[in-house]
């Protein structure tokens, strides 16, 4: 796809996960005294995070005739050429709707939630030496007089502007980073938050020296930017294609390469077991008239099974009760050296399963059960069919908590609500059969 536009129609996605980071920041709770407290904490995540699922309701709900998950290859793809023939009274297909491929070696899927590796102040601050030191930038920046913290329990000067408004590291006492704690280093030179799960986001500020006289590194991770797109698609049909960047030519699949190993490496800590990603797609964008900016998408995957991630504005289905979360995870690249801004969430969390099967529901069954369970103010023109698992919050009565957020594996269905002209994205359980949606701005 080539078209003419901004970067920030393209990163609109990763709002909603952005807005989930800033919560988990300085929304969370306490502080421990210890590293060996927060052991003992982290032992009893599953007790302590708010889980709301149960075994025996889950399975209750189940639909019948399922298929084998190792079966279902032989079948997926006539099954895309019968649902786009049937006639549904409130789903029809687009004539260019797209279906993501089944995954290869896929035997399972899991229901599960995450937990976070978990960092203290002193392991946060050896990361922050460790990047500076990657990006040459130690000698310029004295983290004592350059380090604050973001927490729920520690207070904010809010007579000042950010970053000053939080109080420097050297003026507080703690030990151990809570689940609303972060690290923030904010300067003309960088910038870099670095949480329980380690850095989630930074900018190593090649960006914004670049293009302007007042570098602010942040906005090159927010993008306030108004740069052209100039070309977008998956990584696999761009991968040989050569723009310039700041360093001079470079082929965007090499660019892709250095991308997954930086984050296979480990921001500070490895991918958790069973989890691995991939780059699906890439943006270029022009910089200035002889320059130009890649834009990746990175996307997890768990035992074969990837993460749905969003490229567009979300919203959840608050009147339900519920939200259903896309992972997203982008990374800018400006030159040869790989990546220079990310956002997104950790490869290291570690995955807990509450539930796992070995039969699932295919894509024409998950078609006719949504068809059936719609409200009368739907009728879905499906523009794409996407594959992948997605977090389920519920509201908690103060908002949408990420503590009580769940992971199943689903089949997403795409595309426009023609009865209100609003982006409908309708969500079906790949085990169970529930069918959950989410709506957007056309």
């Amino acid at each position: 796809m080539t078209e003419k536009g901004t970067i920030k129609q393209t990163l609109l996605g990763g709002l909603t996960v952005g807005l989930l980071l800033l919560l988990f920041v300085l929304c969370g709770c306490g502080n421990t005294k210890s590293q060996q407290e927060d052991k003992n904490q982290r032992s009893q995540s599953a007790e302590t995070k708010k889980i709301n699922f149960s075994e025996e309701k889950y399975e209750e709900k189940i639909v019948d005739n399922r298929i084998a998950i190792a079966e279902y290859p032989n079948h997926y793809e006539q099954e895309i050429q019968e649902i786009q023939d049937l006639s549904y009274p409130n789903i029809h297909f687009t004539e260019d709707c797209t279906f993501d491929p089944f995954p290869e070696e896929l035997s399972r899927l899991s229901v599960f939630y995450t937990t976070a590796h978990g960092m203290s102040v002193q392991e946060g601050l050896e990361t922050l030496e460790n990047w500076l030191v990657s990006i040459g930038k130690q000698e310029e920046i004295d983290l004592e007089k350059e380090v604050r913290v973001m927490g729920a329990d520690l207070e904010m000067d809010e007579s000042k502007g950010a970053p000053e408004c939080y109080p420097l590291l050297s003026d507080v006492s703690i030990e151990q980073l809570g689940s609303g704690d972060a690290l923030l280093l904010d300067t003309k030179q960088c910038y870099a938050m670095v949480g329980v799960e380690g850095v989630f986001m930074m900018s190593d500020g090649k960006l914004s020296a670049y293009l302007g006289e007042n570098p602010k590194p942040i906005n090159d991770i927010y993008m306030k930017y108004d740069l052209k797109l100039l070309q977008s698609g998956s990584l696999e049909e761009l991968k040989e294609e050569v723009y310039p960047l700041i360093s001079g030519d470079y082929k965007i699949g090499e660019s892709a390469k250095q991308v997954k190993e930086y984050f296979e490496k480990g921001t500070p800590f490895p991918m958790a077991e069973g989890v691995k990603i991939d780059i699906p797609d890439v943006s270029v964008y022009r910089l200035e008239a002889d320059t130009c900016m890649y834009t990746f998408n990175v996307r997890r995957w768990f035992e074969n099974m990837p993460y749905l991630y969003l490229q567009d504005t979300d919203i959840a289905n608050s009147y339900e009760g519920y939200a259903i979360e896309e992972s997203m995870k982008y990374v800018n690249v400006v030159d040869d050296t790989g990546v220079s801004t990310f956002k997104g969430p950790s490869e290291s969390d570690v995955v807990h399963p509450l539930y796992q099967d070995t039969q699932m529901v295919g894509v024409e069954q998950a078609l006719d059960i949504a068809s059936k369970k719609l409200a009368s103010f739907l009728k879905l023109e499906v523009q794409e069919v996407k594959i992948g698992y997605a977090s389920y919050m519920t509201d908690t009565g103060q908002g949408f908590n990420e503590d009580t957020a769940v992971y199943y594996p689903f089949w997403k269905f795409s595309g426009v609500n023609t009865v209100k002209n609003q982006m409908l994205n309708v969500y079906v359980d790949m085990i169970s059969g529930a069918v959950y949606y989410t709506f957007g701005n056309a």
